[in-house]
């Protein structure tokens, strides 16, 4: 990080710059979703420019993930995740999330394939609201339901 003087209205600040990797000298250090975009976009050899004409969003929207002035929704997640070619679950970081319970398990299952709940209840064959309780802890599913839910879940490669 470098420190440069700008003047704004006659007030003297002191702005920490970040220099592009590379350049000498930088570790983009962290662990949240605007590191983790960086990193990918670095590692594919992308400008920011590049990030945008690949997927259609705004600079301004890439520039404040990127510095985490802005959570990416879960469809922004998908987007940067298809341009990037890596899992929205790796951008999200959703499996660290915690499944000691059924809801915790259901929730983590629903972000880690990249779904709302919308999207996630027509995938079990439930309306949204179902999902919904669900995942607050509110109603449990079916045995039946649940059974289903897993199978489908691990035909995509993950675990309930």
């Amino acid at each position: 990080m470098h420190n440069r003087a700008v003047h704004n209205m006659g007030i003297l600040y002191i702005k920490k710059e970040v220099l592009p990797p590379w350049q000498t000298g930088i570790t983009l250090v962290g662990n949240t979703v605007g590191t983790r975009i960086r990193r990918a976009r670095i590692a594919m050899n992308m400008t920011i420019k590049d990030l945008v004409r690949a997927s259609g969003l705004s600079e301004f929207t890439i520039i404040n993930i990127e510095h985490d002035k802005e959570n990416p929704s879960l469809p922004t997640l998908k987007i940067l995740s298809n341009t990037l070619g890596i899992t929205v679950s790796e951008l999200g970081s959703f499996n660290l999330l915690p499944e000691n319970t059924i809801p915790e398990k259901l929730t983590k299952a629903r972000l880690m394939l990249g779904m709302n709940k919308t999207q996630f209840a027509k995938f079990v064959g439930v309306d949204q609201t179902t999902v919904r309780f669900w995942e607050r802890g509110k109603q449990a599913p079916q045995k039946n339901c649940l059974k289903n839910l897993s199978l489908k879940i691990l035909n995509l490669g993950f675990k309930l």
